[in-house]
């Protein structure tokens, strides 16, 4: 195995860590949206059924 192809080796696998960790950052997010959009259906749920 020559040092370039390990380099190359090591490349791709940063870039599939990179781009793991952005998909994972970007789950989050969405996950915490979500969460924020039912706390505010149930709030306007709630207010409307109160009056």
């Amino acid at each position: 195995m020559s040092v370039s192809s390990f380099d190359e080796a090591e490349r791709r696998r940063l870039a599939k860590l990179a781009r793991h960790t952005a998909q994972v950052r970007y789950g989050r997010r969405l996950r915490i949206l979500r969460l924020v959009g039912v706390g505010v259906a149930v709030l306007v749920m709630v207010l409307v059924v109160a009056r």
